[in-house]
């Protein structure tokens, strides 16, 4: 291994022996020492010693030299090997001189003559360890910038990584968003047919008792299988984050007088009583998604009646009081549907809430749970609630949950009232931001032509969904309200009343 090397420079010979022999007897054991009489000798030196990669800690050089004074040698030392520490021997250098080897060459010391030998050999030794500390600093920096590069790389990597698996997370999210609504389309089509013809069968006043069951039991069973699909559109959508609030003004009293319409019928077949409360102080007109929140409440209220044999369902709401609280200003609203049912065993809440695909609940349970509970879950999360379930008082259920909304002290542009008809109570509830305040009938559609209701009609008699859109978009945009109509009546697969409009003018 090449031995460090350390190189004297004086143009006096013999100082420069006696330095040399001087740093030989102290260091020569661990250190070559190299002698040169003038600057550019020491130059040739150094190069030399470059070239064949040996380390050359210090340089001692005389200040007054012929060829080259002390100072300008440092500075060209400090050009070629910049790590090589440097000590000026001079009696007569100026201060503006030793300034610029400092400034210039980063002059470690410089040692007056005549040398005092104990000096000198201390103020070898300390630039010898200060220049292997430097040394094993400056390794200590690159092993550091190194592994710091390669974290940056493996960073960069995974990072690479985790942005190509999100990529395929999301084709994957997408593809399977894409199948639903693919697949969603492809049952409907066929469904069409089985919906519309059914309905179109069951008016017919000449059937016999058998085929109207038969015919209403493929009606009943379609409409499960359209419920199921809707439901696994909607969860679909729901994942995809693009489920998105459309909230207005209503009448919130109207909402809940419309449950308990709805859904009394039901409890009244199973011998229940559905009981509806509310506080004295609860706003009539609110802010919120009202769709939403009715889904919430059909689904929370049918199915605790669903659940229980014997007893009472109770949907209660109520307003959060808070102090001080200023007129038409966010309020936070309770709603609870308590019921007398078997109950359901607290531990496998959070299946029912965040599995959908896999609800597991008590034996006598497992079959009558749907897809409705994550809905409805993630329906209420998106208002800013969270749906709360625990054991009722003895037994049953409690369902709460909790969402703020915007309170009125008047109607302001609500929406328009809407009535419970033969229709809901079978199950087909027409949005009622789709309804006119006038029930709609065949004079409503009187200002389209004549062509227009005869091909609407023949769609209808085929069930053809694709057929009466594209009559539809055709409609003018005054007319707003009744192309949103007759498409809740497709999507509802509703012909049959699409046929009783078209009737008196394709049959007068």
């Amino acid at each position: 291994m090449p031995i460090p090397t350390i190189i004297c420079v004086d143009d006096e010979l013999f100082l420069l022996r006696s330095l040399a022999e001087t740093l030989k007897r102290k260091f020569g054991e661990h250190y070559a020492v190299e002698i040169a009489e003038t600057a550019e000798i020491a130059l040739e030196i150094i190069a030399e010693l470059q070239a064949e990669q040996i380390d050359i800690p210090l340089i001692i050089s005389d200040q007054i030299m012929p060829d080259m004074k002390g100072v300008d040698l440092l500075i060209q030392v400090y050009q070629a090997s910049p790590k090589t520490l440097q000590i000026l021997l001079t009696g007569k250098a100026s201060v503006e001189d030793v300034g610029k080897a400092v400034n210039s060459a980063k002059l470690y010391r410089y040692i007056s003559k005549p040398w005092e030998e104990e000096d000198l050999i201390l103020t070898v030794k300390e630039a010898l360890r200060r220049y292997y500390q430097d040394k094993k600093l400056a390794e200590q920096n690159q092993a550091l910038h190194r592994l710091n590069t390669d974290l940056e790389q493996k960073v960069i990597e995974r990072t690479a990584e985790l942005e190509k698996a999100k990529q395929a997370a999301e084709m994957a999210h997408q593809a399977k968003s894409n199948f639903f609504s693919f697949m969603s389309h492809e049952l409907k089509t066929p469904l069409n047919s089985i919906l519309g013809f059914s309905q179109l069968l069951a008016a017919d006043k000449t059937l016999q008792e058998e085929q109207y069951k038969n015919i209403k039991i493929i009606n009943r069973s379609g409409e499960q299988l359209l419920t199921l699909i809707n439901d696994i559109l909607a969860i679909s959508r729901l994942e995809a984050g693009l489920m998105t609030l459309n909230e207005r003004q209503f009448d919130l009293h109207r909402l809940l007088n419309f449950i308990k319409e709805m859904l009394e019928v039901k409890a009244t077949e199973k011998e229940l009583k559905l009981i509806l409360e509310w506080s004295s102080n609860l706003p009539q007109y609110i802010q919120a998604d009202d769709l939403k929140l009715r889904h919430i409440l059909l689904h929370l209220v049918s199915n605790a009646i669903y659940l229980t044999e014997t007893g009472t369902i109770t949907l209660r709401v109520f307003e959060n009081q808070v102090k001080n609280q200023p007129i038409d200003e966010s309020i936070s609203l309770h709603f609870e549907v308590e019921d007398t049912g078997l109950g359901i065993n607290s531990n496998c809440i959070e299946r029912i809430l965040f599995n959908p695909f896999k609800s597991t609940l008590n034996s006598d349970l497992t079959e009558k749970i749907d897809l409705n509970w994550s809905i409805s879950h993630e329906f209420i999360r998106l208002m800013g609630g969270e749906l709360i379930a625990h054991p009722g008082v003895g037994q049953g259920s409690v369902f709460t949950f909790e969402i703020n909304v915007k309170a009125y002290t008047k109607a302001d542009h609500t929406v328009p009232e809407f009535t419970l008809t033969a229709s809901d109570q079978a199950g087909i509830v027409l949005s009622p931001e789709l309804l006119h305040s006038e029930k709609l009938c065949a004079q409503s559609l009187a200002m389209m032509p004549g062509s227009w209701i005869k091909q609407l009609s023949q769609s209808a008699a085929q069930c053809s969904d694709r057929q009466i859109q594209s009559l539809i978009e055709r409609i003018p945009p005054e007319y707003s309200t009744l192309a949103q109509t007759l498409k809740q009546l497709v999507e509802d697969f509703r012909f049959d009343v699409i046929l009783e409009l078209t009737d008196p003018y394709v049959y007068k």
